[in-house]
């Protein structure tokens, strides 16, 4: 919506030195941290996400004094949050942005433009490019050590390595960044044309990297992602995932023809930022 922004907060919370807490006591121990803040709260093993909706200088404040209560609570636990690893990151389409300065534990916290939640890369401009360059960066050097060491092992090993080491990475939480662009897709399938390759033992330039994929059965990535993201949305259609349908699907109108439960509008959009 134009004119407002979310600001987020991820904070690291950790143990004191010489404590040791299964992970069942240790949820239990920071279990109530979200009662102490008005601001959203999300999390996730040690890692903690705070944010909210930025309208006004009052919002702005209300989240410093939130992340004044979580230092209230922190310190009335035992436990201590770890400033140098907590950022600030504000996402929105507005111009003209309310600038603040937030701290935390008595540090200024560092604003960025990008952040890595739980191993996805978020820009402030919410593009995918980044993490997609983050991600085939990191396969294609496994890939290469993989070659390195797996040169004279079976094709079936060859193979197992690159989808439980290279493709699983490429495909981590894909139904939320699947790209659109066709360059980041590109980047993408050029990983796996590189595994079959190392897979088949073939790198002379007269053979054909296509048919190389089609003896080994490979399916493009785009249309595994595609079949990563079908499969989100049945298990939240059917309620296996606590996220609300009517917030991200609109029924479609019961005047046509086919009266199905399960059919869905496209929701369209006016930006790159959401024309996904």
């Amino acid at each position: 919506m134009d004119g407002e922004c979310s600001s987020w907060t991820e904070v690291d919370s950790g143990v004191p030195q010489g404590t040791v807490l299964g992970p069942l006591l240790y949820l239990l121990h920071i279990n109530d941290l979200p009662n102490c803040v008005s601001s959203q709260v999300r999390l996730f093993a040690d890692d903690c996400l705070v944010y909210r909706t930025i309208n006004s200088v009052q919002d702005q404040l209300q989240l410093q004094r939130d992340l004044d209560s979580l230092t209230d609570w922190a310190s009335c636990w035992g436990m201590s949050f770890n400033p140098s690893k907590c950022t600030i990151i504000t996402i929105t389409r507005s111009n003209s942005l309310l600038h603040k300065f937030y701290m935390l534990c008595g540090v200024v916290l560092q604003h960025v433009s990008e952040a890595t939640y739980l191993g996805i890369l978020l820009s402030n401009d919410l593009q995918w490019s980044k993490h997609v360059q983050h991600i085939t960066a990191k396969a294609n050097s496994t890939l290469g050590l993989l070659r390195h060491n797996l040169h004279h092992c079976p094709e079936k090993l060859r193979e197992l390595a690159y989808i439980s080491l290279v493709r699983s990475r490429l495909e981590y939480s894909a139904a939320v960044w699947d790209p659109y662009k066709i360059t980041d897709q590109l980047a993408l399938e050029s990983v796996q044309r590189r595994a079959a390759r190392f897979t088949k033992r073939d790198y002379s330039y007269q053979s054909s990297v296509s048919q190389v994929l089609q003896d080994l059965q490979w399916q493009p990535l785009k249309e595994r992602r595609l079949e990563i993201r079908l499969k989100l949305l049945f298990r939240i259609v059917q309620g296996k995932i606590a996220i609300p349908v009517d917030d991200i699907l609109t029924t479609a109108d019961a005047r046509t023809r086919s009266q199905d439960d399960y059919k869905f509008h496209h929701i369209s959009a006016n930006t790159q930022q959401w024309d996904t």
